[in-house]
């Protein structure tokens, strides 16, 4: 892979990708210890309230996904007849 110099707009472009990416996960691990402190006190369910006022509420949601290694393994020809591969650009802030 090349390695090919960058500055100005550029350079603070990447700068800044990095900062928001930071400040990001930072805001993700107070999420989750936040959700964590309100789970401890609702349940499914239920709303919580402030001055008989509702502000926020407690729903059980469900996903249905495949095992897809389970898939490949026991129904290996099913697999590769059913599978799509997309490809996307990913940036790395190092």
């Amino acid at each position: 892979m090349p390695s090919i110099p960058i500055k100005g707009e550029v350079a603070k472009a990447v700068h800044e990708l990095a900062t928001i990416r930071d400040e990001r996960k930072a805001l993700e691990k107070r999420e989750a210890v936040l959700k964590d402190l309100i789970l401890q006190h609702l349940s499914a369910g239920d709303t919580g309230t402030v001055r008989n006022i509702p502000v926020v509420a407690i729903k059980e949601m469900k996903r249905t996904g495949i095992d897809t290694e389970r898939l490949e393994k026991e129904m290996p020809e099913l697999f590769k007849e059913l599978q799509k591969v997309t490809s996307y650009t990913r940036i790395d802030t190092l």
